[in-house]
């Protein structure tokens, strides 16, 4: 097996402005939520912050954006409802955490 090597990172500036760099894409997709779809804006930023904070303490990485511009780039041109939205983000959601297993899996095991 291999070893997994410790990474120590330093809080700078630098990270700091990296993490809110995707909020400029991010932003105009979640006023689109709210005001086109009718989104609750309490539930998108709870779920967006505490995603955000996993992702941070797990993979030291920031959300990325470019999935769910995908998304919200239909949504909003279609108006969809809140559920058919937060069906296709659950859709995605269990899509890429299978190809992640597996990446996982043949990294691990091959």
């Amino acid at each position: 097996m291999k070893e997994k090597k410790e990474k120590i990172t330093k809080f700078t500036i630098r990270e700091l402005g990296g993490a809110f760099g995707d909020w400029g894409t991010l932003i105009p997709f979640i006023i689109g939520y709210i005001s086109i779809s009718g989104l609750n804006p309490s539930g998108i930023f709870l779920c967006l912050g505490i995603t955000n904070i996993v992702l941070g303490i797990r993979y030291n990485l920031p959300l990325p954006v470019q999935p769910q511009k995908s998304i919200g780039a239909i949504a909003i041109s279609e108006k969809w409802e809140p559920n058919m939205i937060c069906d296709y983000s659950y859709l995605f959601w269990c899509i890429y955490s299978f190809f992640h297993g597996y990446s996982t899996y043949f990294r691990t095991y091959f």
